[in-house]
């Protein structure tokens, strides 16, 4: 493992972080299969302490050329609430890092829950998406498979927004390896 304040970051982290649950899919339905960007990044600020709801920050988000997708819009909407925060490009044990050290991530992926579908598979997940944001709340491992504890704003309602995603597949379906990276 990588050395981070003088432990060893395996595998072997079992570590979930409480961030409020938002599904993206109940939301208003002229914009709802398209904020998952601003849905994400409403989430973590909302555990930051922030009391947002994604259409408030999907209207800070609003790019007129590329719509609610805008990474680097994203990333000033959150430095317009007086968060640090970036897009990085890293590594699942990036993400482990930011994990241990107590911070969600979230995560730029495209996948299918079909084994044959059309993205890579991700077991468990809500459906097809060639594009699309989710917030990496920890993981676990359980009889030897590591896990990635997600919310997933795809999901269809606020209670089933919280997924396990075995860290294999998910990182098959972890697309240009961006993440939103966010700090006090």
């Amino acid at each position: 493992g990588v050395e981070l304040m003088g432990e060893s970051i395996s595998k072997n982290l079992n570590k979930n972080i409480d961030v409020p649950k938002f599904s993206q899919m109940i939301r208003d339905p002229r914009t709802a299969n398209s904020i998952c960007s601003p849905t994400t990044i409403t989430m973590m600020m909302n555990w930051m302490g922030e009391e947002l709801l994604p259409e408030e920050v999907a209207q800070n988000t609003y790019d007129f050329k590329y719509g609610f997708g805008n990474w680097a819009f994203a990333a000033a909407s959150l430095g317009s609430y007086g968060y640090k925060a970036y897009v990085d490009y890293s590594n699942m044990e990036g993400i482990r890092q930011e994990i241990a050290k107590g911070y969600p991530v979230g995560l730029s992926v495209r996948y299918s829950n079909k084994p044959n579908g059309k993205y890579p598979y991700i077991e468990g997940a809500p459906g097809d998406t060639p594009g699309h944001l989710i917030v990496v709340t920890g993981f676990e491992t359980f009889d030897g498979v590591e896990y990635a504890l997600v919310n997933d704003s795809y999901a269809p309602n606020n209670e089933t927004v919280a997924r396990k995603y075995k860290v294999e597949q998910l990182d098959k379906a972890w697309t240009s390896r961006a993440a939103y990276i966010i700090r006090e």
